[in-house]
């Protein structure tokens, strides 16, 4: 059911950030050539195009923590052992989420503010438009980050791995059995890529 409601999230949010993508490099190209070929533009593609980057980048952000797509530093947790890990991933995911909600926090009191204040350029919308990207991606990845801890206290350390393969290398070892789980998770990853390169 878990796995499921996570496809049909990415999916959608893949979907919406590829329509968001295609409109602006079409009207980045329409405008270029019109400006160059004709001395011409169409009124208000910067505005567009600016607009649709700030929520192409924050749907992105929300995609990037479902699946740990977000950089991370794992030099001193892997030499920890289990306890320590866990409780780095416990303290790591408290400071995300107070992180996320002084984002999510803020970007509803600006969007308040904004509600009636209008964009200065050709096409004019209100700037509380642009202020909800950041309450869609704090929200968005508040749920991430509370699933993440949920797990970690249960004792599933996947979250805490940094690793952008975390969950390709639970399938395989899923899908392979006990011999997976003896090789180990970054044995796994590494089989897969030598196995792609060939």
């Amino acid at each position: 059911m878990q796995k499921s409601w996570l496809n049909r999230c990415m999916k959608t949010m893949d979907f919406v950030m590829a329509m968001l993508l295609a409109v602006m490099a079409v009207i980045v190209f329409l405008n270029v050539v019109l400006r160059y070929a004709f001395h011409s533009g169409i009124g208000g593609a910067e505005d567009i195009s600016r607009f649709l980057f700030v929520w192409l980048s924050f749907i992105g952000a929300v995609a990037a923590m479902a699946t740990h797509g977000h950089l991370g530093v794992d030099i001193l947790v892997q030499k920890l052992p289990r306890s320590g890990r866990r409780i780095a991933g416990v303290v790591s995911h408290i400071l995300m989420i107070v992180a996320l909600f002084m984002l999510t926090y803020g970007s509803w009191k600006q969007m308040l503010i904004n509600n009636d204040t209008m964009a200065m350029g050709a096409i004019a919308y209100p700037l509380s438009w642009n202020y909800a990207a950041g309450v869609f991606a704090g929200i968005g990845c508040l749920a991430f980050v509370l699933r993440g801890l949920l797990r970690v206290l249960r004792g599933d350390l996947q979250d805490i791995d940094f690793d952008a393969n975390a969950e390709i290398v639970n399938e395989v070892q899923v899908a392979s059995g006990s011999k997976g789980k003896e090789l180990g998770g970054k044995g796994i990853v590494l089989q897969q890529r030598e196995g792609a390169s060939k």
